[in-house]
């Protein structure tokens, strides 16, 4: 017996899941109930046999992104599901994970072909913050880098918070509160082509000594992650992810974290790298003060593909309070700044965190938004920033560019450490101070284009 339609296959799905199985007979199903129902068959058995049968429907069905993400919620557990329906939620999930050849049943609904190079959230980190402490990149502040399985892609966590505040002093373990995700993407047959998603979210909040809070902050900024780059995976081609689709993305990763982590929030920047005749599409959006960037060793051009931004104090809303940021569950609409960019072939494209950004050379524009409230637009300089990146080799992979970068960062924040202990007021312990943040930065390089892939075949 066949399911000829992803109808037919939501029916069978509900009907097991509610108890009620087998499904009463119709045209349809009479043959199938006819052979195989009369067999004795646990309900583990008989989930496997739905499973199977719901992927060769899901292969068939041409579903948009919002049919699948249906079907997901099918099969998600709630408060309100009774005894038997949890049951039936958790054996059916189990039968899609071993149907489903190494891949998650969310993945397979949604029909991915992608492999994790990445994920990394609320990672250990292990230092004095005291100002009197050196800060360094390396050593037990930082994790570096994270391996990504090959050297096209690099991962870099940590922290350079330092601080004379005695009530924000501690010698031991911290954690680090941004999320970073990245995943290589393949064709059809599930073949690798030089595409991928890389995500990175700064977890708002934290850090004031409650641990429960601060794990929860990094659960929001993992599951924001995780969601965006596993709905961006879902797109073939780029003409498909125009901004009304990327403002779908990103309203079902806001219902996501909400779920798994329902009181924190996160910054998100998330892009899609496409394989194209010509070179690679890099298409994607921004929420918040993260940044995504490309360095271009052949060109020596460095570009910032998008733009940190915080609002204004003085202006609406925020007319009594300080800086800030948009956030993943607190945004507006026009505060989803899309990407599209096309890069060259040998490219690098990183991601990172505004602890990042903080302490390398940057440019400001001010801009005010559709409700009257003033924003800063940052860049790093592209001037600077290609002059520290060509002393590195022609050759220099995503984790030597990486390294390179948060080196000059972190000593640049060491710089300002000593010059704040040398001024008067502060030796004195007048005025505490605190510098650095938490860090992160992801990042692939974009190898050559294959000849099929030149010639125009997917």
């Amino acid at each position: 017996m066949t399911l000829k339609t992803f109808a037919q296959a939501e029916e069978f799905l509900v009907s097991f899941l509610n108890g009620r199985w087998p499904p009463e007979p119709t045209p349809e199903t009479y043959g199938w109930r006819k052979i195989n129902w009369g067999l004795e068959r646990s309900d583990e058995e008989m989930a496997v046999l739905i499973c199977s049968l719901l992927l060769k429907a899901l292969r068939r069905a041409n579903l948009d992104l919002n049919q699948r993400l249906g079907f997901i919620e099918l099969l998600k557990k709630r408060e309100k599901d009774d005894a038997t329906v949890k049951k039936n939620k958790c054996i059916l999930k189990g039968a899609l994970n071993k149907v489903s050849e190494g891949k998650t049943w969310k993945d397979i609904i949604l029909g991915i072909s992608s492999a994790r190079a990445h994920s990394l959230f609320h990672a250990s980190v292990q230092y004095n913050n005291s100002a009197q402490c050196p800060v360094m990149y390396g050593g037990n502040r930082f994790k570096i880098p994270i391996p990504g399985g090959c050297e096209q892609s690099a991962a870099v966590i940590g922290s350079s918070f330092t601080t004379t505040d005695a009530r924000k002093k501690h010698d031991g373990e911290s954690h680090v509160l941004d999320a970073i995700y990245c995943v290589y993407t393949g064709d059809s047959r599930g073949e690798r082509n030089g595409g991928c998603v890389i995500a990175l979210g700064d977890g708002a909040g934290g850090h004031f000594g409650d641990e429960r809070q601060d794990k929860n902050v990094a659960r929001a900024a993992h599951f924001a992650t995780k969601h965006s780059a596993r709905l961006m995976a879902c797109f073939d081609d780029p003409e498909e992810l125009g901004v009304d689709i990327l403002k779908t993305i990103a309203a079902q990763t806001v219902a996501e974290v909400k779920h798994k982590a329902p009181t924190e929030t996160t910054t998100l920047v998330c892009a899609r790298v496409f394989p194209t005749r010509i070179g690679y599409r890099v298409i994607g959006f921004n929420i918040g003060d993260s940044m995504l960037v490309s360095w271009s060793p052949q060109t020596q051009e460095f570009k910032t593909l998008s733009p940190s931004r915080v609002t204004l104090p003085g202006t609406g809303a925020l007319e009594k309070r300080q800086e800030a940021t948009a956030l993943l569950s607190a945004h507006s609409e026009f505060e989803i700044h899309p990407i599209d960019e096309r890069l060259d072939p040998g490219s690098l494209v990183f991601a990172l965190s505004d602890g990042c950004v903080d302490s390398l050379p940057t440019k400001y524009v001010n801009g005010t938004y559709p409700n009257g409230l003033d924003y800063k637009e940052t860049d790093l300089d592209p001037g600077a920033m290609s002059k520290l990146l060509s002393t590195l080799p022609l050759e220099a992979s995503a984790a030597d560019c990486i390294n390179h970068i948060l080196t000059h960062a972190v000593e640049v924040v060491d710089l300002w450490r000593v010059q704040k202990l040398e001024q008067e007021t502060v030796s004195k312990g007048e005025y505490p101070f605190v510098l650095g943040d938490d860090m992160a930065m992801v990042g692939v390089m974009l190898p050559p284009l294959s000849l099929k892939r030149r010639l125009g075949f997917r």
